[in-house]
C-alpha cells in the first residue's frame, strides 16, 4: 500500500529515529516544555518522517525536538516503547521541510508568552494550571506576567528586538511606568545593570552588611518594604527602601550583642563600624586572659570525662564512619576545654575596652582587652550620659542620625544657592580622587549619589528639603527633554548658568549623615557649612522636627532651664509628658534647636581628621626608586596592627 503525503498513520515509537536530514544537530535545546505539554494535549502536530531500508522503521525528518521528548517520556514510564506516533511522510525536499518547520516552530518571543500568558490568568486560570497548558515552568508564566508592569513605549521597542529580555526585566523593578519612562528616555540604550542602579538609587542591596546581620527575616517582620528582582539569576535578588528602619534594627541588635558584653566588667564596651583596623590604630595595647586553677570536685570531673573521652576514642578509631560517634567524642572533648577557661583580671578589665567590629567576610567579632598605649582607655572614666555641647543629654543614635541630616538639607539649600562655594566643594572632591589610589572607575572618575537626606527626616515639607527639590526640579524643567540635546544646551550656557547647575548638582549629592562615614567626612562637611555661614535655625524651627515628643522629659526641662532659667524648667515639671511637650515648644520655638544641629563633627572626629596623614602616592618612592638597606630596616620599626 502506498501512503500519501498528505496522510497521518501511526509508528511504533521504539520504530522512529532521527534522519541524518534534520537540520536540528544539536540537542542543547530544552525540551521540558514538550514534557509538560504532551502529557496533558497529546502530541498535536505530528512528525514529518521517510522510510528507512528496515522494514517498517522511519526516519524523523521534521520533529526532532518532539521525538526526543517522546522518547525521554517513554524512558520514564509515561509512555510505553511502542506509543503510538502521528506520522505522515516528508515531502521530497525533506531538508527543506526540516528548516522550514524549525523557523516557523521557533520559540514564541517572550512578549507574545507574555500576551497568552496573560488571557490565561484572566480568564480564571491558575499560575500552574497556565504553566502546564503552554508545557513550561510556572517560573516562565511569573516573570512573563512581571512584563506587565512595563510601560507600554519600553515594550514597543522590545517587541521590535532593540532592546533585550535583560533591559526589559530591569524596568519590572518598580510598578511606576512614569519613572520606567524616565529612566528609558534618559538613557534609552542602558544596559540592565544601568537601569536597575537608576531604579534603585536610594534604596539598600541585600549585599549590605546591614542587611546581612539584621537578616532580611527581621526587616521584613517589622513592616519594611522591599523591592523584589524576579529575574535576578545572583547577586542582589531585592532591594530594601526604608533605610531608617534598617538603621534602628541595626542599633538594635548591635546593642543586643554588647549588652551581655558590658556585664562583663570592661571599662568601655563600644561598636566600631569602620573594621578592626582602625581600631587596632586606636588601642595599640592589650591585656590578656589567664587560665584559671580547677577545684578539687572540678579536676576529679575533668578527669573521668577525659577517661570518657579516651575510652570514646577508641570507638571512633574502630568505626571511622560513625558520624554520630564522631560528634559525641567533639562535643565531650569541647566540654572539657571550657571547664578550664581564660579569665581576666578584674583590675586590668577596668582599665581595659571590648570593642565589636565587622570582620572582612562581615562577621561581628568582639575584640576584648585593648588598651591605648598607656594601659589606659582614657584619662578618667566616663560617668552618667553622653551630654551635647550645651550639657544636655544627647537623644538616641536614631534621633542624632536624623538631626545630622536635618543639617544636610540645610547646608544642601544652602550650598545649591552659592556657585563659588559649590565649585570648591566640588574641586575638593575630585582632589580626593585625583591625589589618592582609590578613587572610582568611570570614565571620567566622577559619579554623582544623591545624599537622600529625606530618607531620614520624618517631616518630608520641610523647608531645606522643598527648597533643594525645587532647585532641581526647575533646572531639569528648563533643560530639553530629550537628553541627546543636553550637550549642545549645556555647551551654549555661559559660566554664570553653569556655575548654577554645578551648585545644584553638587548640592544633592551632599551626605553627611552617614553612622558608617569616616571623621573626615565629617570634618570637612562642618567646614562646608562654615563657608556656606550657614545656620539650621534659618531653616528649621523646634516644631519643624517634632523633637521634644521624641525625647525624655529630663531633656525637655534640661532645654526650657536653659531657656527660661531654672525657675520655669522648675514649674513646669510636674506636667505630663503631652503637656509638657506642648508648652515647651510654643515657648522654645524659634529660641532653641538640639545642639547635635550645629555640628557633625565631634571633639574625637576632629582629632583623629587632624592627625598625620600617610598616603602612598606622596612616597619619596613614587619615581620608582629603590629602597637602600637602611630604609627596609627603618620599615621593620613601623607598629603593628594588634590581632
Amino acid at each position: 500500500m502506498t501512503i500519501a503525503e498528505t496522510e497521518i498513520f501511526m509508528v511504533p515509537l521504539n520504530k522512529l529515529t532521527i534522519s541524518e536530514k534534520n537540520v536540528r544537530k544539536t540537542n542543547a535545546e530544552a525540551i521540558d516544555d514538550l514534557l509538560a505539554s504532551i502529557p496533558v494535549h497529546g502530541l498535536i502536530q505530528n512528525l514529518s518522517v521517510e522510510p528507512t531500508e528496515k522494514q517498517g522503521h522511519f526516519a524523523v525528518v521534521a520533529g526532532g525536538r518532539r521525538l526526543r521528548a517522546l522518547k525521554r517520556l517513554a524512558k520514564e514510564k509515561v509512555f510505553a516503547k511502542d506509543y503510538p506516533v502521528k506520522c505522515s511522510l516528508a515531502k521530497s525536499d525533506a531538508k527543506g521541510l526540516s528548516l522550514a518547520e524549525n523557523i516557523i516552530r521557533a520559540p514564541m518571543h517572550p512578549a507574545d508568552q507574555f500576551d497568552a500568558f496573560k488571557e490565561q490568568i484572566d480568564s480564571g486560570k491558575t499560575i500552574e494550571e497556565t504553566a502546564d497548558a503552554f508545557g513550561v515552568s510556572p517560573t516562565v508564566v511569573k516573570k512573563r506576567l512581571k512584563l506587565a508592569a512595563v510601560a507600554p513605549e519600553i515594550m514597543k521597542v522590545f517587541r521590535k528586538d532593540e532592546i533585550g529580555l535583560n533591559e526589559v526585566a530591569a524596568y519590572t523593578l518598580t510598578d511606576d511606568q512614569e519613572r520606567q519612562r524616565t529612566v528609558f528616555k534618559a538613557m534609552p540604550k542602558a544596559a540592565s545593570w544601568q537601569i536597575k542602579k537608576a531604579l534603585t538609587e536610594g534604596n539598600i542591596p541585600l549585599s549590605d552588611k546591614r542587611v546581612r546581620f539584621v537578616t532580611l527575616e527581621a526587616y521584613e517582620a517589622a513592616g519594611g518594604g522591599i523591592i523584589r528582582d524576579l529575574f535576578a539569576e545572583r547577586g542582589d535578588e531585592a532591594y530594601l527602601t526604608d533605610a531608617a528602619l534598617l538603621d534602628r534594627l541595626f542599633a538594635e541588635k548591635i546593642e543586643e550583642v554588647l549588652e551581655p558584653v558590658r556585664a562583663e566588667g570592661w571599662q568601655e564596651v563600644l561598636f566600631s563600624p569602620e573594621g578592626y583596623y582602625s581600631v587596632s590604630e586606636k588601642y595599640r595595647g592589650r591585656v590578656y586572659p589567664t587560665r584559671r586553677e580547677l577545684t578539687p570536685e572540678e579536676e576529679q570531673q575533668r578527669d573521668a570525662m577525659t577517661e570518657q573521652l579516651e575510652a570514646l576514642g577508641v570507638e571512633v578509631e574502630a568505626d571511622p564512619d560513625n558520624e554520630e560517634l564522631a560528634a559525641e567524642w567533639q562535643e565531650l572533648s569541647d566540654r572539657i576545654d571550657a571547664m578550664t577557661p581564660e579569665v581576666y583580671d578584674p583590675e586590668e578589665m577596668a582599665k581595659a575596652v571590648a570593642v565589636a567590629c565587622f570582620d572582612h567576610n562581615g562577621n561581628l567579632t568582639i575584640h576584648r582587652g585593648l588598651t591605648v598605649k598607656n594601659g589606659n582607655t582614657r584619662s578618667e572614666a566616663k560617668t552618667g550620659p553622653k551630654v551635647d555641647a550645651e550639657g544636655i543629654e544627647l537623644p538616641g543614635a536614631s534621633m542624632q542620625e536624623e538631626l545630622a541630616a536635618v543639617r544636610t538639607a540645610c547646608v544642601a539649600a544652602d550650598l545649591a544657592a552659592n556657585p563659588k562655594i559649590a565649585l570648591v566643594a566640588t574641586v575638593q572632591a575630585l582632589a580626593a580622587e585625583a591625589f589618592s589610589r582609590y578613587g572610582g572607575h568611570s570614565a571620567c572618575q566622577i559619579s554623582l549619589d544623591r545624599g537622600h537626606p529625606e530618607q531620614r527626616i520624618a517631616n518630608k515639607e520641610m523647608r531645606p528639603l522643598v527648597a533643594s527639590e525645587a532647585a532641581l526640579a526647575a533646572k531639569r524643567e528648563a533643560a530639553p527633554k530629550n537628553p541627546g540635546d543636553w550637550w549642545g544646551y549645556f555647551l551654549a550656557m555661559d559660566e554664570t548658568a553653569l556655575l548654577e547647575h554645578l551648585a545644584v548638582f553638587t548640592a544633592i549629592s551632599l551626605k553627611a549623615f552617614n553612622p558608617f562615614g569616616g571623621a573626615a567626612v565629617r570634618v570637612q562637611a562642618d567646614a562646608l557649612a562654615e563657608a556656606l555661614e550657614s545656620r539650621p535655625e534659618q531653616w528649621v524651627t523646634l516644631s519643624d522636627l517634632d523633637f521634644l515628643r521624641r525625647t525624655k522629659k529630663s531633656v525637655i526641662l534640661a532645654a526650657v532651664e536653659r531657656v527660661k532659667g531654672k525657675d520655669r524648667a522648675t514649674n513646669l515639671s510636674g506636667m505630663k509628658k503631652g503637656d509638657l511637650v506642648e508648652r515647651a515648644t510654643a515657648e522654645l520655638d524659634g529660641l532653641w534647636l538640639p545642639a547635635s544641629l550645629s555640628a557633625f563633627a565631634s571633639e574625637a572626629d576632629r582629632e583623629k581628621a587632624s592627625a598625620p596623614y600617610y598616603d602612598p602616592v606622596f612616597d619619596d618612592a613614587i619615581e620608582g626608586d629603590e629602597l637602600d638597606e637602611e630604609e627596609l630596616d627603618a620599615d621593620d620599626t613601623l607598629p603593628q596592627a594588634a590581632e
